[in-house]
């Protein structure tokens, strides 16, 4: 199944997620990025958004760390590939665990998911970071 706005597969559950410090969401592509974060919002998940690696680096600084942090590599202003050397950088940010969504791959994060998302994947590699 591919991503797409309020697709929750029958079925699933929709457990609370009040550990969860939120999922850090980082994409330039306002439908994408608001897609992933509803489908997130709706399982339950707390969710900040971020239109670049800029704005995600300001909100890393100001707010609680995320549980994990889906990252696009292509964007103005930051890309994801400066994200990725930021944090690696920093040894506060350094363990935030960071999944790549995105055409490209890339080394030295957890998983990479690949556009357009299969939203079970989608939901399964959030859980395993956010329990």
């Amino acid at each position: 199944m591919k991503l797409m706005a309020n697709a929750i597969p029958s079925g699933m559950s929709e457990p609370p997620r009040a550990a969860c410090p939120g999922v850090l969401v980082v994409d330039d592509d306002e439908a994408v990025r608001t897609t992933i974060a509803e489908v997130l919002r709706d399982s339950g998940y707390e969710v900040r958004c971020a239109s670049n690696g800029q704005q995600a680096m300001e909100s890393l600084a100001s707010n609680p760390h995320p549980c994990v942090m889906l990252l696009d590599l292509m964007m103005p202003v930051m890309s994801g590939w400066e994200v990725l050397e930021a944090l690696h950088d920093d040894a506060r940010l350094d363990r935030i665990p960071v999944v790549v969504v995105s055409a490209m791959t890339a080394s030295g994060v957890k998983a990479c998911l690949h556009k357009p998302i299969e939203l079970e994947l989608l939901l399964d590699t959030v859980g395993r970071y956010c329990t």
